[in-house]
């Protein structure tokens, strides 16, 4: 039975991750390009290697801003006046980063305690008997 209630618990609190519509190949490629000339400068401090690693960072931030750039494009030159509105927001909210949490009280029970306690505590009962 417990193990049964920490498996449950451990699927309720993951998070999940939501790629950005603006994530590519070509962006995972050079991120990892410029890692790979980061670590390379780390085990070999040559002004070269700096240089190379900074060359990449450059090129890795120029990349990733056209990438966002274009997104925004297309999706901007989808829109229309039948557009919903609800995914509109949605396409906003996935660009610009903000992700949605789920509920970690998803169990009927838990959702059954939880509103059982919140009752309890805003209840008139518990409050002075001079109002």
């Amino acid at each position: 039975m417990l193990q049964q209630k920490n498996q449950l618990v451990k699927r309720n609190m993951l998070k999940t991750v939501n790629q950005s519509p603006w994530w590519n190949t070509e962006c995972e490629r050079a991120i990892k390009e410029s890692k790979q000339a980061l670590n390379r400068y780390k085990k070999h401090k040559t002004s070269e290697n700096l240089l190379i690693f900074k060359n990449m960072r450059a090129r890795t931030r120029f990349i990733i801003k056209k990438s966002k750039k274009e997104s925004w494009a297309n999706y901007v030159s989808n829109i229309n006046s039948s557009t919903p509105i609800n995914s509109m927001w949605k396409k906003v909210n996935s660009i610009s980063g903000t992700n949605s949490y789920h509920n970690l009280c998803s169990h009927p029970r838990w959702k059954n305690n939880y509103n059982q306690s919140k009752n309890n505590r805003s209840s008139r009962r518990n409050l002075p008997k001079s109002l």
